[in-house]
């Protein structure tokens, strides 16, 4: 993963984005290991609309990221928040 500095990402949908990114994936393979639509996370990333908790937790599962990556706006590196 790159290292990051001070980088601010300020929606969810952003931060969503690039978690998924970071994680190699489309939309639509996201989409698939969480059961929805591609619509649904391309429309979580333009911060149409916003997942449950419990889908908040199975993105930081998935994209192996920490919740306080998704959940925070300001991180200062990412490879020091991924879940171990």
């Amino acid at each position: 993963m790159n290292e990051i500095k001070q980088l601010e990402l300020i929606s969810l949908g952003s931060r969503i984005s690039y978690a998924r990114k970071q994680a190699g994936m489309t939309q639509k393979e996201l989409a698939d290991l969480l059961g929805v639509q591609r619509q649904t996370v391309s429309n979580w990333e333009s911060d149409l609309n916003a997942p449950s908790i419990e889908t908040i937790r199975l993105i930081c599962d998935i994209c192996n990221c920490s919740s306080d990556f998704l959940i925070n706006k300001i991180i200062t590196d990412y490879d020091s928040l991924q879940s171990e």
